[in-house]
């Protein structure tokens, strides 16, 4: 059964580790996205931040990590 709030898909607990490992594993492949044109770079990084808000139920929370997360880099 999806875990759901709203119409937002997210990651079910014992899958979270596996879906983080994943994404960020991807993330680190391309490289933190450096060197793609724009239309690109904005395309792979809405793409991150969508797959990432799935691994966190909590919008508003998620959100202050997620600007944190784009503050350390």
């Amino acid at each position: 059964m999806p875990f759901l709030k709203g119409l937002t898909h997210f990651v079910p607990g014992d899958l979270v580790v596996k879906y983080a490992d994943e994404i960020f594993n991807d993330l680190k492949e391309n490289r933190l996205f450096c060197g793609l044109e724009s239309d690109e770079f904005l395309d792979k990084i809405t793409d991150f931040f969508a797959n990432l808000n799935a691994l966190h139920p909590f919008r508003e929370r998620a959100m202050a990590e997620h600007n944190a997360l784009l503050l350390i880099n």
